[in-house]
Order: C-alpha cells, then structure tokens, then sequence
C-alpha cells in the first residue's frame, strides 16, 4: 500500500548477506511504513543470499555479475525496474533501530517539494571500537538540519554529505539530474547530492531515522577505502565546486583524540594516530592516481574491476 499517495521502492545491493537477509527483513516488514517492494541486486553471492530473498513476496532479486558490479551504475541499474515514487537505499550491514525508521526518513520529501534527498543517522554498533563510536558520534549528529546551495561556503564538503547506507530519494528530482554518476568508486551518492543541490534542490538529515552501522576497519582496508574516495573527489571536483575537505578531517581527529585521551585511552589514541594519517596519506594518493605507476595503483584500489572496466589496467 502506498504512503501518503507515495509508492515506496527500497533498494539493497547484496554480496554474501546470508547472516543479514532475515534479521534485516523483520525489520523492514514491521516498519509503520512498510516499502511497497524491495529489490535486491546481488552480485554472484557464493552464500545463501539469493535463496533467502526468494522466501520474502516482497522481494524482487536481480543478479549481476561481480565483475560489473559499481556503486553508482548498479543502483542505477535497480532503480530503472523499481516502480516507486520515492527510492529508499540501504547496505546489506546496516540495521534500523525504530520501527518508524522509514516514516521518519521519507517525511521530510512529502513536506517540502525541493527536498530531494534525506539520510538517517547512523549509530556504531555495540560492539565497534571506542574510536569507531567517537568517528560515528562526530560525523552523524543528534539533531536534524536541511542543506542547499547557501550552505557550500560555510559546510564546505559536508554540505553534499550523503550516504547511501540509509538514504532516501524523490525519483522524479534524481530522474532530472541524470541519476548517479558511473562509473564511480566509492562516493556515487555524494556525487548525486552535489548534483541534486547545484540543481537547486536540498538534502535533509534526518536524526531521527537511526540505524545501526559501523565498521573496526585494518589499516590496509581504510587505506584502500580512502584511497578510493579520493580518486572519486579526483574526478569530480567540477561538480563538488571545490568545496573544501581537509578542514573536516581535521575537526573529526580533534574531536576523537581529545575524547580518546580523556577517557585514558593512550594505545588507543595513539593508534587513532596512525589510522589518520594512513587516511590521509591514502586520500592524496587517490587524488593523484593518474601520477601512480599502474602496478601500484592496482594494490591500492578496493576494486580492481574498476579500473577494468574503464580500460585502464588489463
């Protein structure tokens, strides 16, 4: 049944959920709003994934295959067979933590006709790390605010923070910017929200829609994650306006260092350390990839199809 006179697509693209499929999908059916459909996109699951999606009526799956797999270009790929008016998105990891998760999200796109995108807050779960909670504490805040073009000389690149982990979008506003970037790395859904705000449209966040998600990552995957954020910032730096970056990096290691050593966590503090400066280190270089020498920059990618695909590495 439709909300609000408002067809509801939510759309999750899978790799080996078998341990999230049902936890996730007793969440979404006892939603206040429950989608209208929810279309997975599983990319050659070696799992169970596929099997436990086609247990759920409201499930539609669509199968890829790994190798074409792109952060922007495949949900672009399931929102051309969703029906829905508004296209809600989530991560496979990620866990809504209210039963008016969706109600909350998508009601800033029914008040307001120029918001065209929202995103909810997300919490580390309890058992992350006492830096990973501070990072989540820092960067998803506790109240709620509206963001437009106004706000690009104050918020710099915050302004078109977005994250597809919990987001949800008007069609027709994504539909009249051209859909996600592609191919794309790693940061499609702040690329859309650039897009969406230099259109002359807003983008909410929405404290109040709360989920469950974080990660204790290595050294060597948040090198290769931010490496590839910074290809993306790279490669797109005419849309994001050269909105400045580093100012927030800066703000978010302040602020956990600061609470790490007043909480005496030295080792930990000290750890958080090396794990921005690995972060930074990793964003240059994704910045300057076109300098790199193809071999290197083959060990440094989270996805090497990437560079594949594009004709790039062989």
């Amino acid at each position: 049944m439709s909300y609000c006179n408002q067809k509801i697509s939510l759309i999750i693209p899978t790799l080996n959920a078998e341990k999230y499929i049902d936890k996730l999908m007793g969440i979404i059916l006892y939603q206040t709003v429950v989608p209208d459909e929810v279309i997975v996109i599983d990319s050659e699951s070696d799992d169970a994934t596929v099997e436990l999606c086609r247990k759920y009526e409201l499930i539609k799956v669509i199968e890829i295959k790994r190798k074409q797999f792109d952060v922007g270009g495949t949900r672009n790929q399931a929102i051309q067979v969703a029906t829905g008016d508004i296209i809600l998105m989530l991560t496979q990891d990620v866990m809504p933590i209210h039963k008016n998760y969706i109600e909350k999200l998508v009601q800033p796109l029914l008040e307001d006709d120029l918001i065209a995108a929202s995103s909810g807050r997300q919490i580390a779960y309890e058992n992350a790390s006492l830096r990973e909670k501070l990072v989540r504490q820092f960067n998803y805040k506790d109240y709620s605010f509206v963001r437009d073009k106004t706000d690009v000389d104050n918020l710099g690149i915050k302004t078109y923070f977005l994250s597809d982990c919990c987001s949800a979008y008007r069609r027709e506003s994504i539909n009249a910017v051209g859909m996600y970037n592609t191919p794309a790395l790693m940061c499609s859904d702040m690329i859309l929200a650039s897009k969406l705000i230099t259109f002359g449209y807003k983008i909410a966040y929405v404290a109040e829609a709360e989920v469950y998600h974080s990660h204790d990552y290595t050294l060597k995957k948040e090198y290769k994650r931010n490496f590839d954020i910074g290809v993306d910032i790279a490669n797109n730096e005419h849309m994001l306006k050269n909105a400045k970056v580093n100012s927030e990096g800066i703000k978010m290691t302040k602020y956990v260092l600061c609470n790490l050593l007043k909480k005496g966590h030295l080792l930990m503090a000290a750890y958080f350390c090396i794990d921005c400066a690995v972060r930074l280190k990793a964003y240059r270089d994704g910045k300057r990839w076109r300098k790199l020498p193809k071999e290197k920059l083959a060990r440094c990618t989270t996805n090497l199809n990437y560079w594949k695909n594009i004709g790039y590495i062989v």
